[in-house]
């Protein structure tokens, strides 16, 4: 930081909004990425009640064509919905748009819930979407986070390939993972992990699983099929498993990517989703960024009778010393809303290749490259996640990595929204022609080089030939953030965001995110530390940005007040999640702009009795975020007994309240209901 922190205790202020009209355009560079004919998988569950039980469901599947020209596509597919007025598959076209950016993020629209959604509730011309991910093997994944009518969701799109798929492109070792729902309760929930091998001939040997289902808990079924015969016609696959199945039953339909490593797919009369990789041997070779995508259900509160399911997509990011960050924005009914969840992880390998995460209680299984990795959840937390390594880029000129944009204190990667006053970092080449870390204050140029965000010239901090960090101006408004540089009147691409209320970061020491919070003791200014711990009691002063809107507002680039302190407007709240598995909240003191400061937000609390010593996360939780990533260091512990009142939503599935969305208290229709073909043994 280039100016000193105020020693200033705060109190403080009321609340307030502002904006200003602007219109900015998704980055729509990339629908390239989509292009011709793809297998797709659609699956849709709806929460029908307050136990989190499904009040309808269905599946979608086929080809979609799409058209980057015009950003168009046409459906050519299958439905098989439980709320329908047939108990077989239907035929089901559709046509509708897309919008892709550079990076491959993007959106399209929602064929199933537009249709399967608008007739469960009465809806005419519902506009819902699929926000997601286009891979560099140009798998798309996704997920509809900003619906409001208590549905989760997960699509699928591989591209058929230049040469459609046959028998022979499904060959060597798979792992197949599989989540379902049968009869939309959580006693009959289930996943499971398969293995398989293939000799590209139509035969399958040494097909065996294991898994969870529901009412059977932390006892793992299994299931051992051994061989079995598999076929493949148009470029799409059939694997004709038994009907009396524990953990998978019936005909499975298998699409498959053209190199042959990722498949997915699912029974054409179910409304479950499997995933798979195509394995090697040794330690794969996971770095890098990838784009993520899952379904989930929790069934912790299953002896209630409650469950809790959620989607979502996002990234993530491999580090140094196996660690890496990730980003999902998370849709559960039981929330008010979709969320940005940002968080750290650690992964290593077992010595077969694969990895085993506490922190999401998932088992994952890689191609052999490592550009893929697929992951099964692990009872009571039952899910699939689709891990795809993201595409590279060729930079030319004056340019910004479509993927290069960072909240400057947590590194929260892009597919994270911004949220004004935001300090953010964006990377490229030649972003401008001098280093510049000394100039004072936040001016809108800088050695010639400025920054737009939907327009309007932001306070830049810094500049670099390959970085600038800059501050997302207060009036910024809307749903998309178009952020170009100028470099001596040489523009750059242009790339595009989301912007959200909040998106909380908090700064560490080393810089990154991941580490101690910069935190200091306000009794003496004193840094915490493994040395200089904080102890219950103590009032804590932390560093961070992406608060959102402050009231009294101030003009972009200025420093905070100090006289009539600058609030935030937003509800931001602190918890503590230790090593012990507690959740405790903090009672924040003052969250605001930090007194002369530019560009730096703070929130003082004392530390809550019962935060077990030793490191804990310092977790943030706004209307629309949720940041899990800065450690601080606690001594003193006080009373145990007094903790973990609170469960919000972290690394497990959110704090459930009751449902919030259109579908709350609609019931699974019995005359549609699927029956029960896994038969438990």
């Amino acid at each position: 930081m280039k100016t000193r922190l105020s020693r200033a205790l705060f109190l403080i202020g009321a609340a307030a909004s502002f904006a200003t009209a602007q219109t900015a355009s998704w980055d729509t560079s990339g629908n390239g990425m989509l292009s011709g004919t793809y297998y797709f998988r659609h699956v849709i569950w709806i929460v029908g009640d307050n136990s989190g039980n499904l009040g309808d469901a269905a599946s979608l599947y086929g080809t979609i064509a799409f058209t980057p020209a015009t950003g168009t596509y046409t459906i050519n597919a299958q439905l098989f919905w439980n709320g329908g007025t047939s108990t077989t598959p239907t035929n089901f076209t559709a046509n509708g748009t897309y919008s892709i950016s550079a990076s491959g993020y993007g959106f399209m629209s929602n064929a199933l819930a537009n249709n399967v959604v608008a007739a469960d509730f009465g809806v005419s011309g519902l506009t819902e979407m699929v926000f997601g991910l286009v891979s560099r093997q140009g798998i798309f994944v996704g997920s509809s986070t900003e619906n409001q009518y208590g549905y989760n969701d997960l699509f699928i799109a591989a591209p058929v390939g230049t040469t459609q798929a046959t028998a022979a492109t499904l060959n060597g070792n798979y792992s197949m993972m599989e989540l379902g729902n049968p009869q939309g309760e959580g006693l009959y929930a289930l996943d499971a992990l398969f293995t398989f091998n293939s000799n590209g001939a139509g035969s399958l040997t040494s097909l065996n699983g294991s898994g969870y289902i529901g009412l059977n808990g932390a006892s793992a079924v299994t299931q051992n099929i051994g061989n079995m015969k598999y076929t493949f016609q148009n470029g799409a696959g059939s694997i004709p498993f038994s009907s009396t199945g524990t953990l998978i039953a019936g005909t499975h339909y298998i699409y498959i990517s053209p190199d042959g490593n990722f498949i997915f797919g699912g029974s054409p009369q179910d409304w479950d989703m499997f995933v798979g990789v195509r394995t090697g041997s040794g330690t794969p070779n996971f770095n890098g960024l990838y784009y993520q995508a899952g379904l989930d259900l929790d069934l912790s509160d299953l002896v209630d009778g409650n469950t809790t399911p959620d989607s979502y997509y996002g990234s993530l990011k491999t580090l140094s010393g196996g660690n890496m960050l990730g980003h999902q924005r998370i849709l559960s009914v039981f929330n008010s809303g979709s969320y940005d969840f940002t968080y750290n992880d650690s992964f290593s390998f077992n010595t077969n290749g694969t990895s085993d995460d506490s922190y999401f209680a998932q088992h994952y299984v890689y191609s052999s490259d490592g550009a893929i990795r697929i992951g099964i959840g692990q009872d009571p937390y039952l899910g699939i996640n689709v891990g795809l390594q993201a595409p590279s880029f060729t930079p030319s000129g004056v340019f910004l990595d479509p993927t290069g944009i960072t909240n400057s204190a947590s590194t929260a990667l892009f597919t994270t929204s911004l949220a004004p006053g935001e300090l953010v970092t964006i990377y490229g080449s030649g972003l401008s022609g001098v280093s510049d870390f000394t100039t004072p204050g936040f001016p809108t140029i800088m050695d010639g080089v400025q920054v737009k965000v939907n327009g309007i010239f932001a306070p830049i901090q810094l500049v670099s030939s390959g970085f600038i960090t800059f501050m997302v101006p207060y009036e910024v408004t809307g749903d998309v953030v178009s952020i170009q540089v100028i470099n001596k009147n040489t523009p750059s691409n242009t790339i595009t965001a989301f912007l959200g209320l909040t998106a909380p970061g908090v700064f560490t020491i080393p810089a990154g995110g991941i580490g101690d919070a910069y935190a200091r003791k306000t009794a003496d200014f004193s840094v915490i530390n493994s040395a200089n711990p904080a102890n219950v009691g103590d009032t804590i002063f932390v560093g961070l940005t992406g608060l959102g809107a402050v009231n009294p507002s101030i003009p972009d680039g200025a420093p905070g007040p100090s006289t009539t302190f600058s609030q935030a407007t937003n509800e931001i709240d602190v918890f503590f999640n230790d090593a012990a598995g507690g959740y405790t909240q903090a009672t924040t003191t003052f969250v605001g702009l930090t007194p002369t400061i530019i560009g730096l937000y703070q929130m003082n609390f004392p530390v809550p009795t019962g935060v077990a010593s030793g490191p804990a996360y310092l977790e943030i939780s706004g209307p629309d975020s949720y940041n899990s990533e800065a450690t601080m260091q606690i001594g003193s512990s006080g009373s145990v007994s007094a903790a973990r009142s609170v469960r919000p939503h972290t690394r497990r599935p959110p704090l459930r309240n009751k449902m919030t969305g259109k579908g709350a208290l609609r019931k699974f229709p019995t005359t549609h209901a699927k029956p029960l073909t896994h038969t438990l043994e």
